[in-house]
C-alpha cells in the first residue's frame, strides 16, 4: 500500500503476511471560532477502508490468534469486498454527522429549519417579511350636484396597473377617514397684493391683452391726488418692458421701467394705493406746427400784434404772442351801462396757480387808467381807446412780478372775444377723450398731470392756423403755463388697467405653510402629502470659475458653467463669511457651493453689516420700513430663496425683529424649476392650523425635506394609509377537537400578510381568529399561557406556509370540539413586489359614492422579503442581546438592526453642547433607503422610544450610499478560458463589496480588491490600475475611505457612508503577452 496518511509504524515488526505492523488513528479536530462550517467526520471511506485492512494482521482480541492465512489484498476478494462496502457505509454515515453537527450550530446551519428552530430555541422567529406600505391621495367629484364629502372605509381595495413583466398588486386601506371635495389638492398662498414701494421697476398686470408695447406710458395715481390737487404723489413712467404670460395658471402681464417710483428731490414717496392707467392716445398742443415767427415779414407781425419785446420795446418778440397755455387769468366784458361812464365795465378774476382768487373793481375806466386788485401787491393796468376800431387789437398788462401780454380782439356784436385761461387745446379732434379721464403733459426735463374736467370740440384760428381741436379744462392750473406749445407731448384717452396680484417666488420649506384660501376641517394630527419640485439656482451668464466641491475628499469637484441650472437640496447657510449652498446638478451630482455674499452686504461672525445706500427699506411683518445701516444678526435659519434673490433673515436684538432683506443675486440666481424636473412627494403631519379671515395657515410636525418651488406644490388632504396584500374573509380553518391537545391548522392563501409595527419584532400580522364567533388572540409563546387562555401562536414553516397552533389545556386553553368552528379572516401578500411606484395605485376595485379617482404620490415602500438565512444567523442573538430595552449605545444599534424591515444599523454617540445624542444610521433590508416619513421609520423609531431611557436623545437617519469604480489588468492561466474567468472575477467582487457583505464606514483597499481577484481560479497575477470613486477623479487610490457619522462645519450632524462597488465600474482587460 502506497498511502502512508495518518499511519504510525513501528518499523521493528512485521505482520503474518510480510507487511508492516501499521496502527492508525482517528481524525483529531480542532476547530477554531468563526468558522463557516465545522469538521466533524472522523474519517472518510478511505481511511476507513485502510483502517480495517491494517486490523486484519493485528491481534484484536486479547491473547487470541491473528486471522490466519488471509493475505490476500485484492478488492475481488470477499472478504475485502465487504470490508469496502462497510467502508462506504461509514463514509456516509460520517458524511451525514458532520451535517448534523454543523446544523446544530446557528453560524455553520445551511438549512433554512435549522437556523428556524435553532432561532426558535432562544425566543426567535424569523421574520416572514413585511408588506409595503403606502399613502393613497383620493380625489372627490367637485362637480354641481356632487355630495362633496365621502367615506373612505378601512380595507377599501385599490390595484395598482403593472408594468413590464410585473403583476398587478392589491393594497387596503388600514383606517377609516372622512374625505371632502376641498381637500382634493390645497394650494399653498400663490400671490400677495403688490406693495409698489418706493423704487420699484416692475408692475403686474391682469391678463395677457393689455395692449402695451414697450415705450408705452402708464400712471400710478391714488386717492392722494384725487382729493389734493398740489398732491405730488403719483408717477408716470414709459414702459421699457412689456412681458405677458399666458399660462393658465399665470395669465398675467410684467411691465418694466428704467427709474424706480417716487422722487428723490425733492423726496415723495409713491401713492399708497395707487390705480394703474395707460394712454391710449398721444397728441399735440394746437400751435405747435405754427410757421416760424422769426421768418415771418414785419408787416404780418405788426398786422397780427403791435407789441415789442417786453424789455428793450425795441425788437420783436422772439415767437408768436401767447405761444403757450394761458393760465392765471380770464377777462369777463360786462357790457351792462354803467352811470357816468362812456366804457364797457371790465370785471376781471385772476385764478392764480394755487387756486387764489383776485377780483378786480367795477368802476369806470379811461384809456390808460390804472385799477388796483383787492390783493395787495397787484396791478391791473387797461389802456382800452374808444376812438379805437372794434377789429383792433388792444392789450393789456398785469404788473405781478412780471409782465405777461394779453391780447383780445372786439368783435362786432359787442363781444369781446378773447382767450380764456385753464384750457388745453389739442391740435385736433379725438373724440375718445372724455372728461373725468386724466391727462399728462411732458416736455423736456419735466411732465405734470392734470385731470380732464370738461372735454369739448372747438374751433381755433391762431398762428395762421385754423382747425378743429379737443379742448380740455384741466381740474388745476399748476404750472400749466410752463407747458409751450411746440415741445410739449399730451399723454391722453387714460384707460384704467386692473393690476394683478404678485406672485409669491418664496419656496416652500420648513413648517409653516400658508394656504391660498380659508379651508375648515383641518386638525391636528391629519396626515397630508406634499407634492411638488425643487426650487433651483441659476449660475449666472458671466460667472466662471467656481465648481461644486462634493462631501467627499476622493470626489473630484464639478467645474459650473455659467447659465447651468441646479437644484436646491438645503437652505444656503453661512460657513467662513460666505454662503454656503447645497445644490444636485441635473445627473444628479450633488455638492456645496460657496458665494461671496457681494457688496450690499457684509458678512461677519454671524452678523451683516448693511450699506444704507444699497438697502433702503426691509419687510417687517408685512409692512415697509426704513433700515438704518448698522449691525445686525442672523436669525435662524439665515436665509429663505425667492425667485430671483436671496432673502437674508435678520435681527438687531432690540427695537426691529423678523426682518426680511430682499437682495437679487449677483453670481447664483434662483429660479423656477423646469417643466421636465421630478415631481418628488412626502408625507407630513399637521401640528395645528390658525385660520384668518381670508386663508390658512398649517404648521407640520416636522420640517418638510425638501426645498420646494411654490407654484409647482400641491398638497392632498383626502389621505388614506393603505398596505400591500388582499384580505381573506372568514376562511373556515377546520374543526375544534377538544380531545386534541395544540391542534395545528394552516393558512389556505399563502403568504399570510404581515405590517410594519412599533414592536421590538416590527411586524404585526394581520389574521383574526374566531372560535365559535369569539376572537381568540395572536401571542408570541405558549409557554407563559394559563390553563384557560384563548390564544395562539403562528408559525411559518420552510416553505412559507403558515400554521396555527393552540393550547393543550395545559398552557393555553383547548379548542372547543364543533364542526367547521374554526374561523380566520387575514390578509394575503408580502415582499418587495409591493414596492410599486408613485401614481400607480389608481384602479378602485370599488368607488365609493363621491370619489373620482385615487392615486399613491409617494412611491409604496418599507417591504422586506422573508429573512434570510445570513440575515437570521446576525439578527437571532440580537434577541437575547437587548432582551426588548436599550441601555447601552450597541443595544440602539441591535435593536435597530434586528428591526423587521432594517438591514443594517451602527450608532455613534455625539456631544452637542451638554446634550448626549445617540445617532443611529440605518439602511432598509435590501440596500434601500428608509424614507424618514416612511411607516417603516415611524414604527422604528417608535420602537426604540419604547425600550429606551427617556433621558436619551436619539437621531434616526438613514444612510449614504456611495460608489467606486475599478480598473484592473488580469494575467490567466492559458488552460482557462478567458471570458468565464473574467465573470467569476466581477462575480466575486460583486459579493464582496456587496451591501450585504460591507459595513458602514468600512473602507475598501487596493490590497483587499487584490486578494479577491487573486483566489478566483485561473488568475496567475492581478495589475490594479485605477481604483476611485465614481465621482471623484479617475486615479490609483490604495484606499478609498468612507465615513462613520460625523458632525460637519455647521455642527449638523451626517449620517454614515456604505462604500460598494459600482454596477457596471468594473472594467478588466487580459493581459496576454507579458
Amino acid at each position: 500500500m502506497n498511502d502512508r496518511e495518518n499511519v504510525n509504524v513501528d518499523k521493528t515488526k512485521l505482520d503474518t503476511c510480510g507487511c508492516w505492523e501499521r496502527k492508525e488513528s482517528l481524525n483529531e479536530h480542532h476547530n477554531r471560532p468563526g468558522l463557516p462550517a465545522i469538521d466533524y467526520r472522523i474519517g472518510t471511506h478511505s481511511t476507513f477502508l485502510r483502517r480495517m485492512l491494517l486490523s486484519l494482521s493485528l491481534n484484536i482480541i486479547k491473547d487470541g490468534p491473528t486471522l490466519a492465512r488471509l493475505t490476500t489484498r485484492s478488492p475481488d476478494d470477499p472478504a475485502i469486498a465487504m470490508l469496502d462496502a462497510w467502508a462506504t457505509a461509514a463514509d456516509v454515515l460520517t458524511f451525514y454527522q458532520e451535517r448534523i453537527a454543523n446544523e446544530g450550530y446557528l453560524r455553520t446551519a445551511t438549512e433554512r429549519r435549522s437556523v428556524l428552530e435553532l432561532s426558535r430555541a432562544i425566543g426567535y422567529e424569523l421574520s416572514p417579511g413585511v408588506a409595503a406600505s403606502a399613502y393613497l391621495a383620493f380625489t372627490l367629484e367637485d362637480a354641481p350636484g356632487a355630495p362633496g364629502r365621502a367615506t373612505i372605509e378601512e380595507r377599501l381595495k385599490v390595484m395598482s396597473i403593472p408594468g413590464q413583466d410585473e403583476k398587478p398588486q392589491t393594497f387596503e386601506t388600514v383606517e377609516k377617514i372622512e374625505a371632502r371635495k376641498e381637500w382634493n389638492r390645497l394650494k399653498p398662498r400663490l400671490t400677495v397684493q403688490q406693495e409698489l414701494i418706493y423704487g420699484a421697476t416692475e408692475l403686474y398686470l391682469s391678463g395677457v391683452n393689455t395692449r402695451l408695447l414697450p415705450g408705452d406710458a402708464i400712471l400710478l395715481v391714488g386717492m392722494e391726488r384725487e382729493k389734493l390737487f398740489v398732491s405730488e404723489r403719483w408717477d408716470f413712467r414709459i414702459l421699457k418692458t412689456v412681458t405677458p404670460f399666458p399660462e393658465k395658471e399665470k395669465n398675467y402681464t410684467i411691465v418694466t421701467w428704467e427709474t424706480g417710483l417716487g422722487h428723490d428731490k425733492p423726496p415723495v414717496e409713491p401713492s399708497d394705493k395707487p390705480r394703474v392707467f395707460t394712454f391710449r392716445q398721444r397728441a399735440a398742443l394746437f400751435g405747435y406746427n405754427a410757421p416760424d415767427w422769426k421768418g415771418m415779414p414785419d408787416t404780418v407781425k405788426k398786422a397780427y400784434d403791435p407789441s415789442y419785446n417786453k424789455d428793450d420795446s425795441s425788437t420783436w418778440r422772439s415767437d408768436w404772442p401767447d405761444f403757450e397755455i394761458r393760465i392765471g387769468k380770464k377777462l369777463l366784458f360786462n357790457w351792462d351801462n354803467v352811470p357816468g361812464s362812456d366804457w364797457e365795465n371790465l370785471k376781471e378774476y385772476l385764478i392764480q396757480t394755487y387756486g387764489t382768487n383776485w377780483i378786480g373793481a367795477v368802476t369806470p375806466v379811461n384809456d390808460g387808467s390804472e385799477i388796483n386788485i383787492s390783493q395787495e401787491g397787484n396791478l391791473l393796468k387797461i389802456r382800452l381807446n374808444k376812438e379805437k376800431s372794434k377789429a383792433t387789437r388792444a392789450y393789456m398788462t398785469i404788473s405781478d412780478g412780471r409782465t405777461d401780454v394779453f391780447f383780445a380782439k372786439m368783435d362786432s356784436e359787442k363781444k369781446l372775444k378773447i382767450y380764456e385761461k385753464n384750457k388745453i387745446d389739442l391740435d385736433a379732434v379725438y373724440p375718445r377723450i372724455l372728461s373725468g379721464s386724466w391727462v399728462v403733459l411732458v416736455k423736456p426735463g419735466y411732465k405734470e398731470l392734470y385731470g380732464a374736467q370738461e372735454v369739448e370740440t372747438d374751433a381755433l384760428a391762431d398762428f395762421m392756423l385754423t382747425a378743429k381741436t379737443t379742448r380740455i379744462t384741466p381740474d388745476t392750473v399748476k404750472h400749466l403755463s410752463w407747458f409751450g406749445l411746440r415741445d410739449t407731448v399730451v399723454f391722453a384717452q387714460s384707460e384704467e388697467l386692473e393690476m394683478a396680484k404678485r406672485p409669491l417666488t418664496r419656496t416652500i420649506d420648513g413648517k409653516n405653510i400658508e394656504l391660498d384660501c380659508q379651508v375648515e376641517g383641518l386638525e391636528k394630527d391629519k396626515k397630508l402629502i406634499i407634492s411638488g419640485k425643487r426650487m433651483c439656482v441659476r449660475i449666472a451668464d458671466e460667472t466662471e470659475g467656481y465648481s461644486l466641491v462634493p462631501s467627499s475628499d476622493f470626489m473630484k469637484p464639478k467645474e459650473l458653467k455659467p447659465g447651468e441650472i441646479l437644484s436646491i437640496i438645503e437652505l444656503p447657510v453661512i460657513v467662513d463669511n460666505r454662503i454656503r449652498w447645497h445644490l444636485m446638478d441635473r445627473e444628479g451630482f450633488d455638492g456645496s457651493l460657496d458665494i461671496e455674499p457681494g457688496g450690499k452686504l457684509i458678512i461677519n461672525e454671524g452678523m451683516a453689516q448693511i450699506k444704507a445706500d444699497d438697502i433702503s427699506f426691509v419687510n417687517k411683518d408685512g409692512n415697509i420700513v426704513r433700515l438704518d445701516s448698522g449691525q445686525f444678526y442672523f436669525q435662524d435659519p439665515p436665509f429663505s430663496v425667492a425667485e430671483g434673490r436671496l432673502e437674508w433673515h435678520l435681527t438687531d436684538n432690540e427695537e426691529i425683529n423678523d426682518i426680511i432683506v430682499s437682495i437679487e443675486s449677483e453670481k447664483i440666481i434662483p429660479v423656477h424649476s423646469e417643466k421636465d424636473d421630478e415631481t418628488i412627494s412626502e408625507a407630513a403631519f399637521i401640528e395645528y392650523v390658525t385660520t384668518g379671515l381670508e386663508r390658512t395657515a398649517i404648521t407640520l410636525k416636522e420640517s418638510l425635506a425638501t426645498i420646494y418651488d411654490r407654484h409647482t406644490v400641491s398638497i392632498y388632504a383626502n389621505v388614506a394609509l393603505a398596505t400591500h396584500g388582499e384580505t381573506v374573509y372568514n376562511e373556515v380553518l377546520g374543526n375544534g377537537d377538544g380531545t386534541r391537545p395544540n391542534q395545528r391548522f394552516r393558512l389556505n392563501k399563502n403568504p399570510l400578510t404581515y405590517i410594519s409595527s412599533p414592536t421590538p419584532r416590527g411586524i404585526q400580522s394581520t389574521i383574526k381568529v374566531y372560535v365559535n364567533d369569539v376572537e381568540w388572540k395572536e401571542t408570541p409563546s405558549l409557554l407563559d399561557l394559563e390553563a384557560n387562555s384563548q390564544d395562539f401562536i403562528l408559525r411559518n414553516d420552510n416553505d412559507g406556509k403558515t400554521y396555527l397552533t393552540f393550547g393543550d389545556g395545559k398552557k393555553g386553553a383547548r379548542l372547543p370540539s364543533g364542526r367547521e368552528n374554526i374561523v380566520a379572516t387575514y390578509r394575503s401578500g408580502i415582499g418587495p413586489e409591493g414596492e410599486v411606484g408613485a401614481n400607480k395605485l389608481s384602479l378602485l376595485q370599488k368607488r365609493p359614492l363621491g370619489v373620482r379617482e385615487v392615486t399613491n404620490p409617494i412611491a409604496a415602500s418599507g417591504a422586506a422579503p422573508p429573512e434570510k438565512l445570513e440575515d437570521a444567523r446576525t439578527n437571532a442573538p440580537f434577541t437575547v442581546l437587548t432582551l426588548e430595552r436599550i441601555v447601552s449605545l450597541r443595544d440602539f444599534e441591535d435593536f435597530a438592526r434586528a428591526f423587521s424591515g432594517i438591514g443594517k444599523s451602527q450608532a455613534v454617540t455625539f456631544w452637542m453642547g451638554e446634550k448626549k445624542i445617540v445617532h443611529i444610521t440605518v439602511a432598509a433590508s435590501g440596500g434601500k433607503p428608509v424614507d424618514p416619513r416612511s411607516n417603516l421609520y415611524k414604527n422604528l423609531r417608535k420602537g426604540i422610544d419604547a425600550v429606551r431611557l427617556p433621558v436619551q436623545h436619539v437621531i434616526v437617519e438613514s444612510y449614504r450610499p456611495d460608489f467606486f469604480n475599478l480598473e484592473a489588468r488580469v494575467k490567466i492561466d492559458p488552460r482557462f478560458i478567458n471570458d468565464k474567468v473574467l465573470a467569476a472575477i466581477k462575480s466575486a467582487l460583486e459579493k464582496t463589496f456587496s451591501f450585504e457583505n460591507r459595513s458602514f464606514g468600512q473602507a475598501a483597499t487596493a490590497s483587499e480588491i487584490n486578494t479577491v481577484i487573486q483566489d478566483v481560479e485561473g488568475v496567475i497575477y492581478v495589475d490594479i490600475e485605477k481604483l476611485y470613486k465614481s465621482t471623484g477623479f479617475s486615479a490609483l487610490n490604495q484606499i478609498l475611505t468612507a465615513s462613520r457619522a460625523f458632525l460637519d462645519d455647521m455642527g449638523n450632524i451626517r449620517s454614515a457612508e456604505l462604500l460598494l462597488i459600482k454596477p457596471g465600474g468594473i472594467t478588466l482587460t487580459v493581459i496576454l503577452n507579458e
